[in-house]
């Protein structure tokens, strides 16, 4: 019923499952097919190998720097700074930002090649008043039931977010990075890119859970237990995508809540200071 309730809000077809109504129109005068399940698979593969390999690029000159004063040091002096480099706030914000560059050019470059305007596909388009206070009232509802206080605020948000921001080095570079470059990408590319491909294919509820459970488990620098949390995250950013028809709203759902994070950072970081 669910499944049946998601499609009739947003399309007529097989081919237009993942589609508002604003689409349908179009699509009867021509437009392109979208991309099918196995072609929207191997192409995010091959976006991630992309976005993998511009995230290491973008933070060679901070290894190159690094490890020009290993010169003589022993292996394990080597090691040392491998890890440190995997949790510096510097060495975060440089990928986020080469990787989110990678991310856009990928996904746009795929929905022109499928003779799309990119803006079409990846639904970046208005959303509703209406659409606007559900998604905004349901993630603060969210972020109050999840919200972790005490003892696991400290384990499952303190440790790495606290060492990320007191390396960042460049703090404007470092929020940006977090507020606004990593929610573009990363909607764009889970539920823009992905969402349509497979959601066309396998309808909407099976697309939403598979790219939901891909996008949590980017995220491997935190535990498992903050992986889950970013899993049910993503469920709720996937129905919010695919009931409004637009990822813009999405990208601001995620911006506002990774700018509570970096809030709650901040004041963490100052309490650990003193």
């Amino acid at each position: 019923m669910l499944e049946r309730f998601l499609l009739s809000r947003n399309s007529l077809d097989a081919n237009e499952r993942s589609a508002p109504r604003s689409d349908i129109a179009l699509n009867r005068i021509g437009r392109p097919a979208n991309w099918g399940a196995g072609a929207t698979l191997a192409l995010s593969l091959l976006s991630a190998i992309g976005i993998t390999t511009a995230q290491g690029i973008g933070v060679l000159p901070v290894i190159l720097y690094r490890f020009d004063h290993l010169k003589g040091k022993r292996t394990e002096d080597w090691a040392v700074i491998l890890e440190e480099l995997a949790t510096q706030g510097l060495t975060l914000s440089l990928s986020i930002y080469s990787g989110g560059i990678a991310a856009v050019f990928f996904v746009i470059l795929w929905s022109t090649l499928r003779g799309w305007s990119w803006l079409d596909y990846l639904a970046i388009r208005g959303f509703s008043w209406k659409s606007f206070r559900i998604g905004f009232a349901g993630l603060a509802i969210f972020l109050v039931l999840t919200y972790p206080s005490g003892e696991a605020a400290d384990q499952r948000s303190g440790d790495f977010a606290v060492q990320a921001y007191q390396t960042a080095v460049f703090p404007f570079l470092f929020i940006t990075a977090l507020v606004a470059v990593a929610p573009i990408w990363e909607e764009l590319f889970f539920r823009g890119f992905m969402h349509r491909g497979l959601a066309a294919a396998w309808g909407p509820i099976p697309a939403i859970i598979f790219c939901s459970a891909c996008w949590a488990m980017v995220h491997v620098q935190y535990d498992y237990s903050l992986i889950l949390v970013l899993f049910l995250v993503g469920i709720f950013f996937g129905f919010t995508r695919q009931l409004s028809g637009s990822t813009l709203l999405t990208v601001l759902l995620h911006a506002s809540m990774n700018g509570v994070a970096i809030i709650e950072m901040i004041v963490h970081a100052g309490s650990v200071a003193n």
